[in-house]
């Protein structure tokens, strides 16, 4: 199957999308962090 430039663009698109959450995640497990506030969260940090 032949890749369209479209595709390409919807696949960068895509790992922008997915690092940017994988950064958001890692901001929000620091500020918890931060907060000292693990042991409320538990398993979801």
């Amino acid at each position: 199957m032949k890749t369209t430039i479209k595709d390409d663009a919807a696949k960068v698109a895509f790992d922008v999308a997915k690092s940017k959450v994988v950064e958001a995640m890692a901001i929000a497990r620091k500020a918890v962090e931060d907060a000292g506030t693990d042991a409320e969260l538990g398993p979801f940090v």
